[in-house]
Order: C-alpha cells, then structure tokens, then sequence
C-alpha cells in the first residue's frame, strides 16, 4: 500500500503523520499507482487546481483534501470558493453524519488556518461536519471515495485521528477493490 501526498506547498508534515506515504509534486502524482491520494494544503493556485483536478478526475482511489486540497475538491464539484477575513484558531466542529474518517465522533477538534471556505455545496457532497464560523467543515462525495477536511491535522487536536482513519479507510477499501 502507498498512499501519495501531492505536495501543493505543506505536504512535508503531512508526510510525516502517515503511514506508507510518499511526498510528490502534483505534476507527478498520476503517474503513481496510489492506493490513495491526499492533497496537502498550501496556496491556492490556478494550475495548482488543473492539476490537482485531474488527479481525482483520473483516480478510482481514496482522496482526501486538506486545506487547499479541500476547496480544490470542493471547486471540482462546482463549489463556490468565497474569500474570508483570515482564519487561525482553534475550532470545534459539530459531526453532522457518519463518516469513515470520524468514526464514533460526536464533534471534532480542530486547528484551522484560513482565509477561503467553500459555499454553495451541491447535492452530491455530503456534509459531515460544520462549525460556527463554516457550515461545510468536513465533506465528502456521496458514492465516491473522495473527502475534504478543512482543517490543518498537522497542529493536532484530532487531526491525526481523522488521518489514521482515512489510512485504514484505504485499507479496507483496497482489500475489496482491487
């Protein structure tokens, strides 16, 4: 199993917290045969998008967004992205639905630098959890494989809870679809 982090600038650290991972440059991650994907934060960038577009356009595996890496999956699903007062604190999310990356949470802990949040989700992203400050913290496709965080697991509340269950989301979604 390898798990590519498509490095869109913070990808290092992310690296770091999981396991079975290899760093890459968007450029390079579709020539990879991942068994999963995650999109790192960093700057939000025109090719930045394109590229990390066609990764989860061209991928069948588990993707999870961070960051950037969340509206770049929101913004392929034709999400707004709205530019807001910039953001750095520590959040509570309330969990709104089930989820293979929050398992058994009621809320989440969460470290969050911001400046942009996603509106006007469309019908086939599912909610899973929300803050005061974002109704759209935590989402994911309804019959795809594929999530978006809007946090930075990487300062730690229970950022590296939501990354070991996206790990062995990947691992039990590889036993059954090979």
């Amino acid at each position: 199993m390898m798990i590519a982090i498509v490095d869109n600038g913070n990808g290092e650290k992310i690296a770091k917290m999981v396991p079975f991972s290899k760093l890459v440059k968007p450029a390079d991650a579709k020539k990879l045969k991942a068994s999963a994907y995650i999109l790192s934060d960093g700057v939000f960038s025109k090719s930045g998008l394109e590229l990390n577009s066609k990764i989860i356009e061209s991928t069948d595996r588990p993707v999870l967004g961070i960051g950037i890496g969340y509206l770049y999956v929101g913004a392929l699903y034709d999400c707004k992205i709205k530019e807001v007062k910039p953001i750095n604190k520590r959040n509570i999310f309330r969990v709104k639905h089930s989820s293979p990356l929050l398992l058994d949470m009621k809320r989440v802990d969460a470290f969050q630098i911001y400046q942009h949040i996603l509106e006007e989700i469309p019908e086939d992203l599912l909610v899973i959890a929300e803050s005061p400050e974002c109704k759209h913290e935590i989402i994911q496709d309804m019959t795809e494989p594929i999530f978006g965080i809007h946090m930075n697991p990487e300062l730690g509340g229970d950022g590296k809870r939501i990354l070991d269950n996206f790990v062995r989301f990947v691992e039990v979604f590889e036993k059954y679809h090979k």
